[in-house]
């Protein structure tokens, strides 16, 4: 049925024997789901992804691998991909046009490949075959812990697999780094099938908090080093400590909160608004989250423009590979001094402590921080 030998070469990735003959895949006693959503040409149309994923969860698939991606989504497989996650470890190609996936980055040309960047989609980057430089042609990270995300590296050169009718072939591109990850997927929940005590997210934050770091050696590439290169051995044998970090934020200047607010979603002179934080752990689970809020500068001084009424707010555990969105009573209050300048530029500094919920001898407590920047309007004041 493979019409284009892409598929085969994929497949060949994950589950070729170990037979003494040809290549050996990273998960060799695995069974493949062979599903065709693209056409001999290598193209997909959205419905082909959507019902492909959807016949892949209700028919029992582990883990749907992605060797695939566009810059945009539809509506229709990205649902698709979130009822698949309950069940299945997702896995997508980066993409081999070369370019940061950071939207407006100063310093690259950028381009966003989906489904990889999706946040409960491990996005898998190309490097080398010793794991030290990012291929050339394999899109990359530029901020780690964002909402348009990339988690890990695999190699993507030269990667030796089946080919249509008998054959083996060399291709290289983040479609074969993608199958070797998929394949620790595939091997993790043969390890650990109890999945009420083994979710997917369990299995995609062994995968992509274990592993060595990635050095980044090449200069014109990303510019974090917080990936690390995939490691079945790493992924079945370590247990990840919490990695809590800022995955978002938003402001609400609703009129119920002060008579003087407007509404609009922006910070105005005047105002008191409320800030809600989202935080994302990719570790195990994180409990006891303390969060703090302040606008200290260089200097130790604070902003004069803001007058922190709530700076301090306790969440819930963050789950492992989860995200926690701020609700309710859990939220900054800033009041903004009439008399803010218009256009006015400000940081908060969003600080957070937490411990490690998964082991109670652990005594370490964790910290991060990140930043939430906002653009003051001066309006009628």
């Amino acid at each position: 049925m493979d019409d284009n030998g892409h598929g085969t070469h994929v497949a060949g990735i994950v589950a070729m024997e170990n037979n003494a003959v040809g290549g050996v895949g990273v998960a060799y006693n695995s069974k493949v789901m062979v599903l065709k959503a693209g056409n001999s040409s290598g193209y997909f149309n959205n419905s082909d992804i959507a019902e492909a994923i959807q016949y892949a969860y209700m028919n029992g698939a582990s883990v749907i691998n992605m060797s695939f991606g566009g810059s945009m989504i539809s509506m229709a497989v990205e649902e698709a991909l979130q009822m698949a996650y309950n069940s299945c470890v997702l896995v997508a190609a980066a993409g081999n046009a070369g370019l940061c996936n950071q939207p407006g980055c100063p310093f690259h040309f950028t381009c966003v490949s989906y489904p990889a960047a999706l946040p409960y989609v491990i996005g898998v980057m190309s490097c080398d075959a010793l794991g030290l430089k990012v291929s050339s042609f394999s899109n990359y990270d530029h901020y780690p812990y964002n909402s348009v995300e990339y988690e890990t590296f695999a190699c993507g050169e030269m990667v030796f697999s089946t080919w249509p009718n008998g054959k083996y072939a060399l291709l290289s591109g983040t479609s074969m780094a993608t199958p070797t990850v998929a394949g620790i997927a595939a091997v993790l929940r043969a390890a650990y099938p109890d999945r009420n005590t083994y979710s997917t997210k369990y299995l995609q934050s062994q995968i992509v908090n274990t592993g060595s770091l990635h050095p980044y050696n090449s200069i014109l590439k990303a510019c974090d080093n917080s990936h690390s290169v995939a490691n079945v051995y790493e992924a079945m044998t370590k247990l990840p400590t919490p990695d809590v970090n800022l995955y978002d934020y938003r402001i609400d200047d609703s009129t119920d909160i002060s008579s003087k607010n407007n509404g609009n979603g922006v910070m105005d002179a005047g105002e008191t608004v409320r800030l809600y934080v989202s935080l994302q752990n990719r570790g195990g689970v994180a409990s006891n989250v303390q969060v703090t809020l302040d606008t200290l500068r260089m200097g130790g001084m604070s902003d004069p423009y803001f007058n922190l009424l709530k700076d301090r707010v306790a969440l819930s555990d963050i789950g492992t590979y989860s995200v926690r969105e701020a609700e309710d009573e859990q939220y900054f209050e800033i009041e903004i001094h009439a008399d803010c300048p218009n256009d006015y530029l400000t940081d908060f500094n969003v600080r957070f402590t937490y411990s490690n919920g998964m082991e109670a001898t652990d005594e370490t407590v964790y910290s991060g921080d990140g930043v939430a920047q906002f653009s003051v309007n001066r309006g009628f004041y």
